[in-house]
């Protein structure tokens, strides 16, 4: 019984804590670039790119934090996924809180 409580909570917490906003775009293939700046930010571009809130402008591309925790997992992966000659998929988080005109990522997964 507490087995099926933890995963029903777990499953709640997935759903609510990680649904995408509306408007979020998305995007796919092999990473083409990447680019840190030097206050941390790092913008990439991916082949496929499908939706984007109004802000992101710069087909293709993405951009976040790479000074965070989560920032600097997301960029290994990047990373890992470049050298690999991987695809990844990307689901955007429907703003562009790092950088202007380049939507930040919600979620960033590898095919290896």
């Amino acid at each position: 019984m507490r087995n099926r409580i933890s995963a029903a909570i777990v499953a709640v917490a997935t759903v609510v804590g990680f649904v995408p906003q509306a408007g979020a775009g998305s995007g796919s293939g092999l990473v083409r670039n990447i680019l840190v700046t030097p206050k941390g930010i790092v913008t990439f571009t991916v082949d496929v790119r499908n939706g984007a809130p109004a802000c992101s402008t710069i087909k293709n591309d993405f951009a976040f934090d790479g000074s965070t925790s989560e920032g600097k997992a997301k960029l290994a992966l990047l990373i890992a996924a470049a050298n690999g000659k991987k695809a990844v998929s990307i689901t955007g988080d429907g703003t562009c809180s790092a950088w202007p005109d380049r939507e930040t990522p919600l979620w960033i997964s590898a095919f290896f």
